[in-house]
């Protein structure tokens, strides 16, 4: 059930953000933004809650929302880092200077971000596999040979074959949607 719901939020995020701008004049609707914010959202508190528990997912939701809040406003006023900038009505009510949908906004991408940079990374015997490289790195992997370049360049492991991205993707998805199932 809980995986359907998760493959039904996916579906309709797919449809609301690469169709609706792949085809604006069939596809276009004022709910697309809120629904583009409140979609992840979702997800990321219906995943979170069965990956890290619903106390851990609570607080990593104040404290996006929190943090998120104050560094936009300090933003907004200061220009520091990004320059002097403002919010336009387009995006509704806002706390402060910053609009409220940007805080749920950075809390779903956030935990987004999160879930695709550690789903199928491992770290074992001092070397990391990571999920979007084909090759086992560790930090005692020695120099290419022949090669004159100042760096170390990692070797391919003999296990290449399971570290190919089709083979990363099965696992991030049996790791993170079934977590807890």
């Amino acid at each position: 059930m809980r995986d359907g719901i998760l493959w039904l939020l996916i579906a309709v995020y797919a449809f609301v953000t690469v169709l609706a701008d792949a085809f604006p004049r069939t596809f276009s609707s004022p709910a697309n933004l809120p629904l583009g914010i409140v979609i992840p959202l979702l997800f990321a508190l219906v995943h979170g809650a069965v990956r890290y528990g619903a106390k851990g997912i609570f607080s990593f939701m104040v404290l996006c929302l929190g943090i998120s809040n104050v560094m936009e406003n300090m933003g907004v006023l200061t220009g520091f880092p990004f320059g002097r900038y403002h919010y336009t009505d387009v995006l509704g009510p806002k706390l402060f200077l910053v609009p409220l949908l940007i805080g749920p906004a950075y809390f779903g991408t956030g935990y987004l971000s999160w879930v695709l940079a550690t789903c199928g990374s491992t770290r074992t015997s001092g070397a990391m596999h990571s999920p979007g490289l084909p090759f086992r790195w560790s930090p005692r992997s020695s120099w290419w040979a022949g090669t004159s370049a100042a760096i170390p360049v990692p070797r391919p492991s003999a296990a290449s074959a399971s570290g190919t991205m089709a083979g990363r993707i099965s696992a991030c998805r049996s790791s993170t949607i079934s977590a807890g199932a």
